[in-house]
Formats: C-alpha cells, sequence, structure tokens
C-alpha cells in the first residue's frame, strides 16, 4: 500500500509540480523616480514612452495626488501616472519564453473629480498585443481597481525571443491613472512522454487491482 503511494506521488508531482512566478522587472512601475509636493506633477515619467496609441492628445506624467482628488492618493509609494489623453508603453529588456505564463497587474485609478474614461492594459512582444484587458473592471470613482492580463506562451509561438512590452491606455479623454504595474512569469514544467506511460500503467493496475479485490 505505501509503495502504491509512492508512486501515485512520483506521478503526481512529475505531472503538475509546483510552480513558483518569477517578477520580471518593470522600470519605474509606481512613477516614483520623481520627487513632488502634493499636487505636483511634470509632463513625462522616467522609463515610459508617452506616445499618442488611441489618437489621444493631452499630456501624461507623473503625478502625486493630494487627498481631496485622491481619497488615498497612491496605491503604492506618493506618485501614481496620469494621463489626460496620451498612452504609456515600455519595452522591457527580458523576451518571450517558451512554455511561461505571464501575468501583468497595473492598478488603474480615476480621481474623484472626474469621470472614468475606461482603459485599456496591453502585454506584447516585438510589437505584437498578445493579450489585453479592454475594460473589463466595472467603473471606479476616487479610487484604483486592478487590470489583470494572462497569457500563456508555448512552443512554436511565432513572438518567442522578441522583447516583452506594456501598455496602459486612455481611451477616453477624461484623467486616466496607473500605479504598481507588476509583471511575472511563471515556467511551466512540460512532463515527459514516459510520465504519461506511468499514470497509464499506474491507472490499469489500480482498475486490475480493484477488480480481484471484487472477485
Amino acid at each position: 500500500m505505501n509503495l502504491s503511494k509512492n508512486v501515485y506521488f512520483f506521478i503526481l508531482l512529475n505531472i503538475f509540480p509546483l510552480l513558483l512566478a518569477e517578477p520580471i522587472t518593470v522600470l519605474n512601475a509606481g512613477f516614483e523616480n520623481n520627487v513632488l509636493g502634493d499636487g505636483a506633477f511634470v509632463t513625462f515619467a522616467d522609463d515610459w514612452i508617452l506616445s499618442n496609441i488611441e489618437g489621444g492628445d493631452g499630456l501624461a506624467g507623473s503625478f502625486n495626488p493630494n487627498s481631496s482628488q485622491l481619497t488615498n492618493e497612491a496605491l503604492e509609494g506618493n506618485n501614481i501616472g496620469f494621463s489626460n489623453g496620451q498612452d504609456f508603453s515600455q519595452v522591457l529588456s527580458d523576451v518571450l519564453i517558451a512554455n511561461t505564463a505571464y501575468t501583468l497587474t497595473v492598478g488603474v485609478g480615476d480621481r474623484a473629480d472626474t469621470a472614468f474614461p475606461g482603459y485599456r492594459i496591453q502585454f506584447l512582444a516585438g510589437g505584437t498585443v498578445l493579450a489585453e484587458d479592454n475594460n473589463t473592471q466595472a467603473s471606479v470613482n476616487d479610487g484604483f481597481i486592478t487590470s489583470t492580463v494572462e497569457f500563456i506562451a508555448l512552443v512554436g509561438d511565432a513572438n518567442l525571443g522578441e522583447a516583452l512590452e506594456i501598455r496602459l491606455i486612455n481611451p477616453g479623454g477624461a484623467q486616466l491613472n496607473f500605479d504598481n504595474v507588476q509583471l511575472n512569469a511563471t515556467a511551466i514544467a512540460v512532463p515527459e512522454p514516459s510520465i504519461y506511460v506511468l499514470l497509464l500503467l499506474f491507472c490499469c493496475l489500480g482498475f486490475l487491482r480493484k477488480n480481484s479485490f471484487k472477485s
């Protein structure tokens, strides 16, 4: 009986190994590079490219909101990113790797004194959009929601080896805020074909043993 249990757990551990997420570096992920007083802002954000992906022409940059603009001000630190129309993008030093699950999370915020314009968060490799969150979370006022974008890169993906990219997009005209951008990668262990043979053999042995008990 103990031998059967050992074989059982050996098979399970090889098919479903414990996987740990590893963080991928996002520079200036909380927009904290600039020291700003309450209510102050600058129309740039270190390590982020500001552009008009959606055709907006308003300013964007780093912002330290005061409590009248955002009650809790920021998800972490003091600053947030703000967009009055322009969008944020950052090409990372990491590339897309096969058999890897990627999870991108971004705090998306709305000031107490502005309307919520919606949002789009995109995960890319080599300039190709792999996955996105197109305004799936309920609108928020005076606070943040968490946008989550997930993608699994498999063997044969045309974008393997291409540089990863993050885009934070404001599709409307009102101010939109971003904070605490995080990207994690989890390696997916692909079982050897022999493991499936062992699993099938173990199931057959279990079936035969069960039937022998009945007889």
